[in-house]
């Protein structure tokens, strides 16, 4: 067994369009010792040219929504039903060693046994953190130093944070839909 990311080949992928919903970020085999005592890590990584701030709520407005509902409910990106339903489609082209993992599970929404959920945000703030992002995405700028993360700041989530930025999109949704705001109460 070794550590680091399943999906995508084992491969970094470059950026995709806004609004795409392509799937999970990241699968990555973790050690348990420091995941929560869990095999798998799942990521999703947010990025902004502005200043991320380091708040659920502001984690929670980067999350994107389907307009499919399970049971009632608006599907929030990083939900377990979200997840679920993208890691019945990335099992076929992994390993079978991760399909045995993930098959000992009785309901595919149970990965959650094996897996802990992870969000990273990362805020370049203007250069030179444009310049890394620049960089990673041409093939041609192989010379850049990647090291130097000057002007980059990261802020990383994992369970039982997760849920509650989950939940406060909930909130920030359940505000919208009733026409709730903070002028009203």
């Amino acid at each position: 067994m070794h550590l680091g990311k399943l999906n995508d080949g084992k491969k970094l992928n470059k950026n995709s369009p806004i609004g795409n919903d392509t799937g999970i970020d990241g699968l990555w085999r973790a050690d348990p010792k420091n995941n929560c005592g869990k095999k798998y890590a799942i990521i999703e990584a947010k990025a902004t040219t502005g200043v991320a701030r380091a708040t659920n709520k502001y984690v929670a407005s980067k999350l994107g929504i389907l307009s499919k509902k399970h049971k009632g409910k608006p599907v929030i990106q990083m939900d377990h039903f979200w997840i679920g339903e993208r890691i019945k489609r990335e099992l076929k082209d992994l390993t079978d060693d991760i399909k045995y993992d993930f098959g000992r599970i009785k309901k595919i929404d149970g990965y959650h046994k094996i897996c802990t959920r992870h969000i990273i945000v990362i805020s370049l703030l203007v250069d030179p953190g444009l310049s890394h992002i620049e960089a990673l995405l041409d093939d041609t700028k192989t010379n850049f130093n990647h090291a130097s993360h000057n002007g980059i700041v990261i802020h990383r989530y994992g369970e039982p944070t997760v849920e509650n930025i989950i939940q406060e999109k909930r909130r920030q949704l359940q505000k919208k839909k009733t026409g709730t705001g903070k002028n009203k109460k």
